[in-house]
C-alpha cells in the first residue's frame, strides 16, 4: 500500500475540487440559461392582469352576463347586460382542443342571442364572453356543462 503524505493528500483534494468546479461551470454554459425573457413571463402577466380588469369591470355590473343551455340542449342562450359593440364566446374543450369554438355574438333588442348547439358534443366545456360596451371591456368566465 502507497503511503500518501498529508500535503499530497490535501494537493489531490483541492486539485479534485478545481476539476469538479470546472465541470459544473462548461455544464452550464452548454445547458443554456432559463431566464424570464425566454418563458416571455412579463407579456404573460401583462395580458393576465388584462384579463382581470375585463373580469373585474364585469363584476361590477348590476346584472351577469351568462350562457346556458336551453330547448332540451339544442341550444346556448347568450345573455348580456347591455347591447355591446362588439362581443364573442369562446368554448374551450378542455379533453380536445379540436373542438374549440368561437361565435361572434349579436344580440338582438333582449341583450340574448341563441346559438344553434351544433356539433358541440356532450361534456364538459370552458365558456369564455368576451364583449366591449361604452369604451370599456369585458370578459365572463364559467364552465357549461352541455346534456
Amino acid at each position: 500500500m502507497i503511503k500518501i503524505s498529508w500535503g499530497t493528500a490535501i494537493a489531490i483534494a483541492l486539485g479534485a475540487f478545481i476539476a469538479i468546479m470546472i465541470g459544473f461551470l462548461v455544464w452550464g454554459m452548454r445547458a443554456g440559461s432559463q431566464v424570464a425573457a425566454e418563458d416571455h413571463i412579463y407579456e404573460k402577466s401583462l395580458v393576465y392582469q388584462d384579463e382581470l380588469d375585463k373580469k373585474n369591470n364585469a363584476a361590477g355590473l348590476p346584472v351577469a352576463a351568462r350562457v346556458r343551455v336551453t330547448d332540451a340542449g339544442q341550444f346556448l342562450l347568450v345573455e348580456l347586460p347591455h347591447r355591446p359593440v362588439k362581443a364573442h364566446l369562446y368554448l374551450v374543450r378542455p379533453s380536445d382542443p379540436r373542438q374549440d369554438r368561437d361565435f361572434l355574438v349579436q344580440p338582438d333588442t333582449t341583450y340574448r342571442q341563441r346559438i344553434p348547439r351544433g356539433e358541440l358534443r356532450s361534456g364538459r366545456w370552458s365558456v369564455k364572453l368576451y364583449w366591449q360596451h361604452a369604451g370599456k371591456d369585458y370578459l365572463h368566465n364559467q364552465v357549461l356543462i352541455l346534456p
